[in-house]
C-alpha cells in the first residue's frame, strides 16, 4: 500500500520504486501492475504505463478500471505522439553550469532538435519528486524552438523521500499548519523564487532567451513556485497544474504590490492553472481560492489580470485528460516566440505568416508535436 500512498501525496517517483518492488515480488497480482501503470503516466512515461496496464488485463481481463487506464492511455499517446521507448536526453553547451546557483546544481538542460532554441521551458517537480521524469516530460513535448530546463527543488527531504521548494513537514513528521508569525514556508518559497529568478537573469543575459520567450511550467508544489516567479517579473507564461497558493504569500503579496514600477508597467505573466474536482490533496475550493488571490494580487499591481483558469475531472495528477492538454497547448500556442527572417525577436506562434488558424485543438497539437510537415 506504500506505494498507493505516495502515489496519492504527489510522490510519483517513489510510488513507481514501490511498485516495481510489488511487480517483482507478486508478478501475478494485477493490482500492482495497475499502481505502476499509474505511476509512469503521472511521470509522463505513457508508452511503459500502457505496458504495464496490459499486463494487468492479461491477469484481470474484465476489469473495468484497468480498461478504462488503458483506454486513457492510448489517447494520451495519440495526443503526444509518444513511442514506448523514452527519447534520449542530452546535456549541451548552450547551458552553462555555472549559471546555476550552487542550490540548483542539479538539473537537465535538453536542447531543441527542432530550430534554434529561442524558447526555454523550465520545469519544477512537485513535492517528493525529482528532476528527472520532469525531464522526460519535457522532451516527449518536442515544442519547436523551445529548450527545457528541469530543475530540481533545492531541499533534500528525509528518508530518502526526494526534494522540496520550501519547508512542508514539522520535526515530528507531520505537516506545517499556518500560524501567525511562523515565517517557514513562506521564506522557503521566497528563497526559492530568488534562485529561479537568478538562474532566468543569467540565461537572459548570457544564453540566446529572453523573458518574453521563457515559459515556467509547475506541478503541484512546482506551481506554487511557478506562479511565484511570474507574479515577481513578467515572462512569456506560467503553467500550474494542481498547485496553491500559500496562504501566508498573500500579505507578502500585498505589501509588495508597489515596490516596482517597471513590474507594474510590463503588464502582467500570463498565466494557466488548472485543477482537478477529485482532488484530495489540494481541494478544489482551496484552489479557487488560490487562483481568487492571483487574480486579485495582479489587478492591484497592474489594474488587470491575465489569469485562464480550468477545471476537470481528475485528482491530484499531472496532464492525464484530453481536454486538459488542449487548454495546455492552446495557451502554449498563443504565447510560443518563433524565430522569423522579418523579426530578429521573433513572433507568437499563432502570429507566424505561414499559420492561418491555431484556434482549433487539433491544429495546434499537430504543429507543436510535429505531426504537420
Amino acid at each position: 500500500n506504500r506505494s498507493l500512498c505516495n502515489f496519492k501525496i504527489g510522490n510519483f517517483s517513489e510510488a513507481l520504486r514501490d511498485a516495481n518492488s510489488i511487480t517483482d515480488l507478486k508478478p501475478d497480482w494485477a493490482k500492482g501492475w495497475c499502481r505502476k501503470a499509474l505511476a509512469l503516466e503521472a511521470l509522463g512515461s505513457f508508452g511503459e504505463a500502457l505496458e504495464a496496464v496490459q499486463t494487468a488485463l492479461t491477469l484481470e481481463p474484465r476489469n473495468s478500471e484497468f480498461v478504462a487506464i488503458r483506454d486513457e492511455l492510448v489517447g494520451l499517446l495519440e495526443i503526444s505522439g509518444a513511442d514506448a521507448e523514452p527519447r534520449t536526453m542530452t546535456t549541451i553547451q548552450n547551458f552553462e553550469p555555472s549559471w546555476a546557483p550552487p542550490e540548483l546544481k542539479t538539473y537537465t538542460f535538453t536542447q531543441t532538435s527542432r530550430g534554434p532554441g529561442t524558447n526555454l521551458l523550465v520545469l519544477l517537480h512537485g513535492l517528493g519528486d525529482s528532476h528527472l521524469p520532469f525531464a522526460e516530460f519535457g522532451a516527449r513535448l518536442e515544442l519547436p524552438h523551445t529548450d527545457v530546463l528541469s530543475l530540481r527543488a533545492p531541499e533534500t527531504l528525509p528518508l530518502d523521500m526526494g526534494h522540496s521548494w520550501f519547508p512542508v513537514f514539522e520535526p515530528d513528521g507531520t505537516m506545517i499548519t499556518p500560524r501567525r508569525g511562523d515565517r517557514r514556508r513562506i521564506d522557503g518559497l521566497a528563497r526559492s523564487r530568488e534562485l529561479v529568478l537568478s538562474l532566468l537573469r543569467r540565461c537572459w543575459a548570457q544564453g540566446p532567451w529572453q523573458p518574453k520567450s521563457t515559459f515556467v511550467f509547475g506541478f503541484s508544489q512546482g506551481a506554487t513556485v511557478a506562479v511565484a516567479v511570474g507574479m515577481a517579473g513578467r515572462v512569456g507564461g506560467v503553467i500550474g497544474v494542481s498547485g496553491s497558493v500559500l496562504d501566508e504569500a498573500q500579505q507578502q503579496s500585498d505589501a509588495d504590490s508597489a515596490r516596482n514600477e517597471r513590474e507594474r508597467e510590463s503588464g502582467p505573466t500570463p498565466v494557466l492553472l488548472t485543477h482537478g474536482v477529485r482532488d484530495q490533496r489540494v481541494p478544489i475550493d482551496v484552489a479557487r481560492r488560490a487562483r481568487d488571490k492571483v487574480q486579485q494580487s495582479m489587478v492591484a499591481r497592474h489594474g488587470r489580470h491575465m489569469v485562464t483558469w480550468r477545471e476537470y475531472d481528475k485528482g491530484h495528477d499531472m496532464l492525464r485528460l484530453k481536454p486538459e492538454v488542449d487548454d495546455v497547448m492552446s495557451f502554449i500556442a498563443k504565447h510560443l516566440v518563433l524565430p522569423t527572417a522579418q523579426s530578429e525577436g521573433g513572433l507568437p506562434l499563432e502570429q507566424q505568416p505561414d499559420v492561418v488558424e491555431v484556434k482549433d485543438p487539433a491544429i495546434i497539437r499537430s504543429v507543436l508535436l510535429g505531426q504537420v510537415k
